[in-house]
């Protein structure tokens, strides 16, 4: 059975003689549909309309999320007027914000390998646009709960969240797809840094807009700008012009299975064992697996206390502070825009790995550098450093995962790297969430922990060594691989890999090494 996303010409088919090559347009090459290099290989028709609407979606989910958790941070510390009722205010803001990073994660990890085999099956278009028309309509669910049932906002909140992440898993999933079809594998980083730019952008916005723009109209406008602006973003889709051979490989792959139910059920599970197969037996992919497990647990554990972090470390206060509750996530976000301009620069020159080992590495000392800041300002310089190292490792490592998947798979390839990522971040977030109401100073008289500032600070130590670890584990693994594509048949049709012992063997055979 042919897995590899090719017409039913052939595996090796390349443009034909005598026909001319539409700019920036993608044609069918031995390891899927590309852009070739030269005039219109990143900036073309199709690359300009997908960055306009995926911006425009990024910088509303930056002032979507923000305000989620100005709005809940505003409503717990509205009646906490004591010092007491601040301090257990401040735990009751970490726990209820280490569950909405949960359900995220929950959601990566339950949904997002499937979501791999359903978008490397479906036209990853028409995934991409029904994907941003759902989560227009899930973003909504909060302020019909705030309004109508205030009992059921907190609730309401974790499952359209978790249906968001979902939506969003589609969405992204689908994106890793298209994004090989409308660009040059070559300037791949260069995409991921744009995008990354521009995530980061709507972070920044967001922390620092949404705290005062909550205050001054309330949730409503906030909650229904982001819901638009997957609006713009489904219409600039259908402005794309991809052949359908490259935004629908499944339907042109050869095959002779039956279509019956059991057996199409069969096919699903069998796509997926195929993609978690890809990822074990592929060195390099293998390597980023590890180093991206390690640092989202990392990330887990500092997204779910930043807030608490935020009033009882950095001593901001706790009325006025609300106001200035986005600087943190604003100073982090201004790093990593200036992380993934500098891997957009440097990846013409240094390989994509060494850019991910050093980016990692330095966001691990980053973690421990933040652990120790007391103040305001010295707290968001610190954030924006790490910021910078985690940015330069999200593009460097996404672009090399571009790099050297072949078309047919990425989906499926994407999914199981999150699904792994975010199960280590999902039991990281729900340590993290107990530690604190467990062991908060302020209900628990026997905790060990002086006071919550200690114990936050204690939970950044232990995110930073964790991300330095994995620093070391990826370095032993991708150290000598090449950043070259592989091709999907071989390593699939390779029978029962045994995976600690035969993956270097595997890898060479693919050219990895």
């Amino acid at each position: 059975m042919c897995l590899t996303s090719m017409p039913s010409k052939g595996k090796n088919m390349q443009q034909e003689p005598g026909v001319m090559q539409t700019r920036g347009v993608a044609i069918p090459t031995a390891t899927g549909y590309q852009v070739m290099e030269g005039k219109g290989a990143l900036v073309n028709r199709n690359s300009v309309f997908f960055t306009f609407g995926r911006g425009i979606s990024l910088i509303g989910d930056g002032f979507y999320f923000s305000t989620l958790i100005v709005w809940i941070t505003f409503l717990t510390l509205t009646d906490a007027h004591t010092p007491a009722q601040q301090a257990a205010a401040f735990a009751k803001v970490a726990i209820i914000q280490a569950a909405i990073f949960g359900v995220a994660y929950l959601a990566n990890f339950l949904v997002i390998p499937f979501v791999g085999v359903f978008v490397d099956r479906w036209n990853r278009r028409t995934t991409m646009i029904i994907s941003d028309f759902a989560q227009a309509f899930l973003a909504l669910l909060p302020l019909g709960a705030f309004f109508v049932a205030r009992d059921a906002f907190l609730p309401t909140i974790y499952v359209s969240y978790f249906l968001l992440i979902a939506a969003q898993g589609f969405f992204g999933g689908s994106q890793s797809g298209v994004l090989q079809v409308i660009v040059a594998r070559k300037n791949l980083p260069q995409v991921i840094s744009i995008l990354n730019v521009l995530l980061g952008i709507g972070g920044v916005l967001g922390a620092l807009g949404a705290p005062f723009f909550f205050l001054a109209v309330g949730p409503l406008i906030a909650i229904v700008v982001n819901a638009a602006s997957f609006l713009v973003s489904a219409t600039a889709l259908l402005f794309l012009r991809v052949p359908k051979e490259a935004l629908h490989p499944y339907a042109y792959r050869q095959t002779d299975a039956s279509a019956d139910v059991s057996n199409s059920v069969r096919r699903v599970f069998k796509d997926l064992r195929h993609g978690v197969r890809f990822v074990f037996a592929t060195r390099i992919l293998l390597g980023i697996a590890i180093m991206v497990v390690f640092a989202n647990a990392g990330a887990a554990a500092i997204n779910s206390v930043a807030t608490g972090f935020f009033f009882a470390n950095m001593h901001a206060d706790p009325v006025q502070g609300v106001k200035l509750l986005g600087l943190l996530p604003a100073g982090f976000g201004v790093g990593s825009i200036i992380g993934a301009l500098l891997v957009g620069i440097f990846a013409k020159f240094i390989k994509l790995k060494v850019l991910a080992l050093v980016g990692i590495l330095g966001a691990g000392l980053g973690l421990l550098v933040m652990a120790s800041q007391t103040t305001v300002l010295s707290g968001v310089l610190s954030f924006a450093l790490t910021g910078i190292f985690t940015g330069a490792f999200n593009v460097s490592y996404s672009a090399l995962v571009l790099k050297v998947t072949p078309n047919s798979i990425i989906g499926r390839v994407v999914g199981v790297l999150v699904a792994l990522a975010t199960f280590s971040a999902f039991i990281t977030a729900f340590a993290v969430s107990i530690l604190v109401q467990v062991d908060n100073p302020a209900t628990n008289p026997h905790t060990p922990f002086p006071n919550p500032a200690v114990l936050f600070t204690d939970i950044f130590i232990i995110a930073g060594i964790l991300v330095i670890v994995a620093s070391f584990v990826g370095f032993a693994f991708v150290r000598n691989v090449k950043e070259a594509a592989a091709e999907a048949e071989s390593v699939l049709a390779t029978p029962a890999i045994a995976v600690a012992g035969a993956v270097g063997t595997l890898a060479a055979e693919e050219g990895l090494v």
